[in-house]
């Protein structure tokens, strides 16, 4: 049999973890070929160091937790923006990690990879948190 959580408990859950994120998270750009795992610490990541590259805080950034349907709800950030090198080499962007100064809190390996160009058109990211109805079968 299945373990359900409700709409208010899984609203709960997400809304704690937004709180904390508010308080003191960063996204990267990472550079290295990584698939996220559940062990991966920041050690894990190479960093961006394009010219003009830099994290972004997300410190008050996570907008309010939204019902998305029965069961799942969402926080998500603003549009983030990096833009491509004024000059320097090119680098090749592989996903994103966000971590409170210690820990990796999650990280995400683009589909495809971004290469950022001296006068390339840069890009935007909107990060999506999602929470389901947790399920526990035996």
């Amino acid at each position: 049999m299945a373990v359900v959580n409700s709409n208010g408990e899984i609203s709960t859950e997400l809304n704690a973890v937004r709180t904390r994120w508010n308080s003191g998270s960063t996204i990267h750009l990472y550079t290295n070929n990584f698939t996220p795992v559940a062990t991966m610490t920041i050690g894990s990541f190479t960093e961006a160091s394009y010219t003009g590259y830099a994290a972004q805080s997300l410190n008050a950034q996570w907008q309010a937790v939204v019902k998305i349907k029965d069961g799942e709800y969402q926080m998500s950030t603003p549009v983030l923006t990096w833009n491509a090198p004024s000059s320097g080499a090119p680098q090749t962007v592989y996903g994103y990690w966000i971590d409170d100064g210690t820990n990796v809190l999650a990280a995400d390996l683009f589909a495809a990879p971004i290469t950022q160009s001296a006068g390339g058109p840069g890009f935007q990211l909107t990060v999506n948190i999602d929470e389901w109805t947790a399920t526990d079968y035996p």
